[in-house]
């Protein structure tokens, strides 16, 4: 998950653009790993509210924010990706499905339409950002939040199609390492379960995964997902007719794994301070202290 954690500071960079190849890379891998630890420590947007604020010695407000809207939506179509694979993978690799049958198709029909429908988003030239922001036009400079909040739709809305409508190949390598990403859960279902003993499928692997990412959606209200993974996957490998203690053991392993690069984060913090010259202890580029100025 080394890895993992390398492609999603790549993937952030490549969100920022030209302000992202202002910052030296080694800085921002070190604020990513800072937010991480922040966001298992407590809640989910945390860890993207630290490096939006840390990140504006570089880069505005309004595009470090834009730029963390943009990576975590990504994030979560190529996470869709991958449930809605394990979910018709379900139909084949979970014995006696018959009880579960309504269940199981709602959950697949539900999956599909909701990729079809961010599908339809991410290709959308005229999407609900830029309706928004005509909406809120005529109300420009009645009130100063407003406003605010219209230049930040702005903002979003050019990232967006200088994204979706123009760099199309950066476009297609955002989505290639977030796909890859998304992707290292199964590898490590898979792994945790073989070394425990069990003896588990590539496509069952991906079944307990797809049905795992779901909860993570507890974690906007659950600092670190804390009891829910546990309690979600004795449920999740049961339906495998495994007992409950390898659900429970997988979890602890996984929460393990998290633990220890949410030390990396928060060793990072305690030794060098919240800011992003020195977080990662080497200063900005020139030409990202003229971005602010700018």
């Amino acid at each position: 998950f080394g890895g993992v954690r390398l492609l999603r500071a790549l993937s952030w960079r490549l969100c920022l653009g030209a302000h992202g190849r202002d910052i030296p890379f080694r800085s921002l891998l070190g604020v990513w790993l800072a937010g991480e630890a922040i966001s298992n420590l407590s809640f989910w947007w945390s860890g993207e509210a630290f490096r939006v604020m840390t990140t504006r010695q570089a880069v505005s407000l309004d595009r470090a924010l834009s730029a963390q809207l943009i990576l975590r939506a990504l994030y979560a179509y190529a996470s869709l990706w991958w449930v809605v694979v394990g979910l018709l993978l379900m139909w084949w690799v979970v014995p006696g499905h018959g009880v579960l049958y309504p269940i199981m198709l709602v959950a697949t029909l539900a999956g599909i339409a909701a990729l079809l429908l961010c599908t339809a988003a991410l290709v959308s030239q005229d999407g609900v950002i830029s309706r928004l922001a005509r909406w809120m036009e005529p109300y420009q400079g009645r009130h100063r939040l407003l406003e605010r909040a219209l230049r930040f739709l702005r903002v979003l809305q050019n990232d967006l199609a200088s994204l979706v409508g123009g760099d199309r190949r950066r476009l297609a390598t955002l989505l290639g390492w977030n796909l890859v990403a998304a992707l290292a859960g199964v590898a490590e279902v898979y792994l945790v379960l073989r070394g425990l003993g069990v003896e588990v499928s590539i496509a069952g692997a991906a079944v307990i995964e797809a049905l795992n990412k779901p909860l993570a959606l507890f974690g906007y209200v659950v600092p670190g997902n804390l009891g829910v993974r546990e309690a979600g996957n004795v449920l999740i490998v049961q339906l495998f007719g495994l007992a409950a203690v390898t659900g429970i053991n997988l979890a602890l392993i996984r929460r393990a794994r998290t633990m220890v690069w949410v030390a990396v984060g928060a060793w990072l913090l305690l030794r060098q301070g919240l800011s992003l010259r020195a977080v990662a202890a080497t200063p900005l580029a020139e030409a990202g202290a003229e971005k602010v100025l700018r």
